[in-house]
């Protein structure tokens, strides 16, 4: 908490109020459309089976299910859409870590019994489905994507009045993945999402080594894809061989994860770049007079914020600090998701108040922030 609290009192007085709306083609709004909530954001309306559906696109299915193993099928149509702009590419000021991140392992793959079965866009700030509150435990995805294969893989709400896939008519029978289109709202667990990572061959054949040199005590090193990267970058970089690898969930620690003393608190899914506002930090240095004070620059490099959503914490971690209440929510620069996070102004002080849960089975759509260097996967 002293960790936190120091880097929070240097930005509380000099960050940014107001500002970038970050979204992910669907904006921070349910159905501007003519759809009666059906659509989301920019995207065409829906009708029900028909539905056009978020305009994502079956490009961006392709980018994020295709990875190798097995092409996707693109269902439908799905090309356009207005408005697919993501908080990343609207928002300059967004951190090249946060970016970074959330192109390597940001959530859109749907998961059933831990088995990748399609792509989609996923919209956790939507509360309602079909105009109907919906279960905490789901969230709110528009189908971009089937993977090869995966047609008669079972949609898991298709026979339920509240989440099946056309408004007031649950089918009689189970629904098969096939028969959605893309752009077609569905709703999802939240525990049966996650990413798609790439891992070379190099890099796994050292992870492999320094396995074994682990289990035989010769070298302190930890084990992970991201500790030998740098080594496999200076060795051969022309002989790595990308394969896709799931990864369903990152985890999330309350400092660099390779510093010293880190504490590995949740995991969760990565949702999207969270950008600071800087125009009011600048209109400060003005005021102030101090505007070669690089205090924008500190924001960006050093505090790069990612959305993320559906925290399981792990054992013993339930009352841990959340670590971001005071250089997140309560500085100027991103104080602008605290009622888009918490709308009764309630800023939590653990992880359960953070709405961390204790299994995969009861994970909530709930969102907040962490600090992009703070998240390994």
């Amino acid at each position: 908490m002293d960790r936190e609290l120091r880097r929070g009192e240097g930005l509380r007085d000099g960050g940014v109020l107001g500002g970038g709306r970050p979204s992910t083609g669907g904006g921070d709004s349910q159905g501007t459309g003519t759809g009666g909530g059906d659509s989301a954001g920019s995207g065409m309306p829906g009708s029900g089976m028909r539905g056009a559906g978020s305009g994502s696109g079956g490009l961006e299915g392709a980018r994020i299910g295709g990875a190798g193993l097995g092409a996707p099928r693109v269902v439908g149509g799905g090309a356009g859409g207005g408005g697919a702009g993501t908080a990343a590419e609207l928002t300059p000021c967004a951190g090249d870590e946060a970016k970074a991140l959330v192109e390597r392992v940001g959530a859109g793959t749907l998961l059933i019994d831990g088995q990748r079965v399609a792509s989609a866009q996923l919209h956790p700030e939507f509360a309602l489905f079909h105009s109907t509150e919906a279960p905490p435990t789901v969230v709110t995805a528009f189908m971009t994507c089937i993977l090869s294969g995966n047609e008669n893989a079972i949609y898991p709400f298709g026979q339920e009045q509240r989440l099946c896939i056309e408004k007031g008519y649950p089918s009689p029978t189970p629904v098969p993945l096939s028969a959605i289109q893309a752009g077609n709202r569905v709703a999802w667990p939240v525990g049966s999402i996650g990413y798609v990572a790439s891992v070379s061959l190099l890099s796994s054949f050292l992870n492999v080594v320094c396995l074994g040199l682990c289990l035989t005590k010769k070298t302190p090193f930890a084990i992970g894809a991201h500790r030998v990267s740098g080594l496999t970058d200076r060795l051969a970089p022309h002989m790595s061989v990308s394969l896709p690898t799931r990864s369903p969930r990152v985890r999330l620690f309350d400092r660099p994860p390779l510093e010293e003393g880190s504490v590995f608190l949740a995991t969760a899914c990565v949702w999207r770049v969270a950008p600071p506002s800087v125009a009011a930090l600048a209109a400060r240095e003005a005021e102030s007079g101090n505007a070669e004070s690089g205090q924008r620059a500190v924001v960006v490099s050093e505090m790069p914020a990612v959305e993320v959503f559906g925290l399981v914490y792990t054992e013993g971690m339930a009352d841990a600090d959340y670590p971001f209440t005071s250089c997140f929510y309560e500085s100027v620069a991103y104080s602008h998701f605290r009622k888009r996070h918490f709308p009764d102004y309630i800023l939590p002080n653990t992880m359960v108040e953070a709405s961390a849960v204790d299994s995969l089975g009861t994970a909530r759509r709930s969102v907040v922030l962490w600090d992009a260097h703070f998240v390994e996967g």
